[in-house]
């Protein structure tokens, strides 16, 4: 028997699945008396991602292999295999699943380790994912990331699990660069973004020195700043070691370093080629940096200019466009060639399709527009609603509710300020109540006259 089971762990194939980490930084207030950091970063955290934690790599480390120890027994490693209760053809197919972390082109992902004694057929990996996502949201993964793993400066939770949306893929499949970042002579800091905040400003700075190999003068950085003597000075010492905007040699950042979103290795559940973005600088009063969004097949989809944002799992995909300060909420749908730009919003289950063009107001429900539909104001701040279960591939323009089929050609047109409504066939109009004016204002007679004639 001895032999039999040499034999069969012999023959075994190994096999890695990733998934994206995430930390939370929690600063150690104790030693920050003198300096300028807001109460929410104390409670609730500064949100790092899969590069930001490189810095912290042998610590989180240590502290999986701990968790691994901890929940396994006889000197082994926790096997998430031995809680599967699926099918019987991946139980006899993968003998374990150990949880660690890999770092790939200078960023850390989750990582499951995979031993097999047959490779796994599509539907065999996808069960195996599901139940590995499981355990990263319920299991193992949620009790790890309480662990509070102390790192210099503070605590530091880590996240395997990433809410939904969440996918765990095979390394071919998520399209990482394995090569390392370039190191530069002196990184990069944008001051832009940090409210003020010199302890967060300090730790962005800490983290692009080490994750350009410079740990020795991140410390020193660090010892300097402690002991300046105010604000402008230790922005001052840190602008020596990072080029910021008070850089003597501050020159034109680079295209690349001024995107304000990067796509991730997240896929959208249901259509992978589709993949979740995240803020790499604040983008409006909702979306700071780190800030998960929606979906886009490339960036083609969502301008990196404005304050343009897809949030929640709302998608913009094939040659669709989401530009200026238009927002996609909720679930929200932009595909085909539809251009959603100005300050359109569009919520709940709502599709901009074929080449039609929303400049302004609002698409909400199940409502659709389509063809050649134009969607935009009067020039006087009014805009349309298109609600309900609308289908609209004509133009509408001003004060409108649409509840209502616009059909091709068709032109709904309000230059007034009151407010127009088509609904199920049927016309109504709320007028704008207007006050008599004083004829005795300067310059109020005239306009008081022509608003009583109509």
């Amino acid at each position: 028997m001895e032999t039999e089971n040499k034999e069969r762990l012999e023959g075994l194939t190994e096999a890695e699945l990733l998934s994206t980490l995430t930390g939370t930084f929690f600063p150690d207030g104790s030693e920050l008396d003198e300096m300028e950091f807001s109460e929410m970063e104390l409670n609730e955290g500064i949100p790092l991602d899969g590069a930001e934690l490189l810095p912290y790599e042998e610590s989180i480390r240590k502290w999986v292999d701990k968790e691994n120890q901890k929940k396994g027994g006889d000197n082994a490693p926790c096997n998430l295999m031995d809680y599967f209760s699926g099918s019987d053809e991946v139980n006899q197919k993968a003998v374990s699943a150990v949880t660690a972390i890999k770092n790939i082109g200078d960023v850390l992902y989750g990582c499951t380790r995979l031993k097999l004694l047959e490779p796994l057929n599509e539907n065999e990996l996808s069960e195996l994912r599901e139940y590995i996502e499981g355990q990263y949201g319920n299991g193992w993964g949620e009790e790890f990331e309480q662990r509070d793993i102390p790192v210099e400066g503070g605590t530091l939770n880590v996240h395997f699990w990433q809410g939904e949306g969440f996918r765990i893929l095979r390394e071919e499949e998520t399209g990482i660069e394995k090569t390392p970042r370039e190191k530069h002579s002196r990184p990069k800091l944008r001051l832009l973004g940090h409210d003020g905040n010199i302890f967060s400003i300090l730790a962005d700075a800490r983290r692009l020195l080490a994750q350009n190999g410079e740990q020795q003068k991140a410390g020193e950085m660090s010892a300097r700043v402690w002991e300046s003597s105010d604000y402008k000075q230790a922005l001052g010492i840190i602008s020596e070691y990072v080029e910021t905007e008070l850089s003597l040699q501050h020159t034109e950042t680079r295209q690349e370093e001024r995107k304000k979103y990067e796509i991730t290795a997240a896929a959208h559940p249901k259509y992978p080629w589709i993949h979740r973005i995240r803020a790499l600088m604040p983008v409006n009063e909702q979306v700071g940096v780190g800030a998960l969004g929606g979906y886009v097949q490339s960036e083609d989809n969502l301008s990196q200019e404005g304050s343009c944002w897809i949030y929640d799992q709302a998608v913009c995909c094939e040659d669709a466009r989401v530009q200026g300060d238009a927002r996609l909420y909720d679930g929200a749908l932009a595909r085909g060639s539809a251009l959603v730009t100005g300050d359109a919003r569009m919520f709940e289950s709502a599709c901009a399709d074929g080449n039609c063009c929303i400049r302004s107001g609002e698409v909400k429900d199940t409502a659709r527009v389509a063809g050649e539909a134009v969607i935009t104001d009067e020039g006087n701040g009014l805009s349309p609603l298109i609600a309900g279960n609308s289908r609209v591939y004509g133009n509408v323009s001003g004060w409108y509710v649409i509840k209502d089929a616009v059909l091709p050609g068709e032109n709904y047109r309000n230059p007034t300020p009151d407010l127009f409504i088509l609904e199920n066939g049927k016309r109504d109009v709320l007028v704008k109540e207007n006050k008599m004016r004083n004829p005795e204002q300067p310059g109020a007679a005239e306009k008081g006259k022509k608003d009583f004639e109509r």
